[in-house]
């Protein structure tokens, strides 16, 4: 089908600069593609309160996420800015992708936050702990500017691993590991096409640097030969 590969911002680099490999076919371009159009292929992770330890029931926070990337040995590199909330255990947000020689496009995506293991580590008096996630997430992008239109729309799941250590009086350090997979699909011009990827994203935050300051660094790489991975920083503001 003839879908075109004008992305959600993404889209005069991916469809000059990526090409499927011969192990890989038009489908798994497709998913990445469009997963990567979306805030979570645009936008590392962030480290939630409920990844250190604390109860998110009755909270809520303000993000400010950035995110990078570029395909090796291309000036043009896309970047992506969004802003987003979390009440309790539901996240959203919302973002522009572009770069300078494409159409930019708008992202927003909502995900849902649960700790199925939580399990404290007191060894050598550490008092570190333990947790293993489910974030369900669903993301929107949609191109802007007159070079044709391209919706694209992913649907991932992700289990971060992270390990809390305390640091100082009041902060505390979170490294993590988060495999995911997701089904992402593209509509253009009428038609569409779609297919699923693995990924897997790492990073660590620190959070509570003073009470409900929270600073994020992460790398997410969804799974494509020769596909770049997203660097992404933010900052978390909580109440």
């Amino acid at each position: 089908m003839k879908v075109r590969t004008t992305l959600a911002c993404a889209a005069a680099l991916v469809a000059t600069a990526a090409r499927p490999a011969a192990a890989q076919d038009l489908h798994d371009f497709v998913a990445w593609a469009a997963m990567m159009s979306t805030p979570y292929g645009g936008l590392a992770p962030t480290v939630t309160r409920a990844m250190a330890g604390g109860a998110a029931t009755g909270r809520s926070a303000f993000e400010l996420r950035y995110g990078h990337w570029a395909f090796d040995g291309e000036s043009d590199a896309i970047h992506i800015g969004g802003v987003g909330a979390r009440v309790g255990a539901v996240g959203f947000v919302i973002g522009y992708e572009g770069c300078s020689g494409c159409d930019g496009g708008l992202i927003g995506g909502v995900d849902y936050e649960a700790v199925v293991i939580k399990q404290q580590l007191t060894a050598d008096n550490a008092h570190s702990l333990f947790t293993v996630g489910l974030r369900p997430a669903l993301g929107l992008g949609h191109t802007l500017g007159g070079g044709g239109s391209a919706t694209t729309i992913a649907a991932t799941l992700d289990a971060p691993i992270a390990v809390s250590v305390p640091v100082g009086r009041t902060a505390k350090m979170v490294p993590y590991v988060s495999p995911g997979f997701g089904v992402g699909a593209i509509r253009a011009e009428g038609d569409s096409e779609h297919g699923t990827r693995g990924a897997v994203a790492f990073g660590v935050g620190l959070v509570d640097l003073t009470p409900g300051l929270g600073v994020n660094l992460g790398w997410r790489k969804i799974f494509l030969q020769d596909a770049p991975m997203t660097l992404g920083i933010g900052l978390t503001f909580e109440r």
